[in-house]
């Protein structure tokens, strides 16, 4: 589980890994609002790991089952981590908007 926190809010992003595919993996977002001390689900979670994989249009079909290493919530709430585990193939360091589920920016390592 992953955290970030600004002046009003903190925000967690869990990875539940209990699913032998990465791909089936599942991903949860919630927010808690400190003005009024409630939590709230974004829309869209829970959902598939692959699901937000498809945003990553330079993994090919095969690489799609990649296990997440080191993820980190950054300032504004980017979850960024190290995609690996494709032998013969450099890990990728990718930056994903988890509200809409989209890929902000993305490299090799």
């Amino acid at each position: 589980m992953m955290a970030w926190a600004s002046d009003a809010i903190i925000r967690f992003v869990c990875i539940d890994r209990h699913s032998s595919s990465p791909g089936d993996h599942t991903v949860n977002v919630w927010t808690l609002d400190l003005d009024h001390r409630q939590w709230k689900d974004h829309k869209g979670f829970p959902c598939l790991w692959k699901e937000i994989l498809r945003q990553a249009g330079f993994m090919d079909a095969e690489a799609r089952d990649v296990v997440a290493r080191y993820p980190v919530l950054i300032p504004g709430g980017a979850l960024c981590l190290l995609l690996s585990n494709m032998p013969g193939k450099p890990g990728y360091i990718c930056g994903f908007d988890m509200g809409n589920k989209s890929l902000l920016w993305s490299g090799t390592s």
